[in-house]
């Protein structure tokens, strides 16, 4: 807590960062949870774009709400089988210079 005391101020007219989309990052190759794997039920996380971290989706409409509805109560060592295949999965927001999973490999 004494780091984020010690934090400056955000420079005067900084306005909160307000993620546009977030994004499925589904990572391959992981061994199980500490729990059973669940079935992902939304659009197969093989069909994501394929990135250097793995493939991402980006979430809109019903996608995203099916996704966050799946991801309530998940664990950091949550698992999901997706095409017969086990992953990790997790939410990152796209940053203000990423618009599409394709942006990610950019950096």
């Amino acid at each position: 807590m004494a780091y984020v005391e010690r934090l400056a101020d955000a420079p005067r007219g900084t306005r909160e960062f307000r993620p546009t989309a977030p994004a499925v990052l589904a990572t391959g190759g992981v061994g199980a949870g500490s729990v059973p794997a669940a079935p992902w039920s939304l659009r197969p996380l093989t069909e994501g774009i394929r990135t250097r971290e793995d493939r991402y989706t980006v979430l809109t409409g019903d996608t995203l709400t099916g996704a966050l509805g799946l991801a309530r109560g998940a664990r950091q060592d949550s698992r999901w089988s997706s095409g017969g295949r086990l992953y990790a999965v997790s939410f990152p927001p796209l940053l203000p210079d990423e618009h599409t999973c394709r942006d990610l490999d950019v950096r």
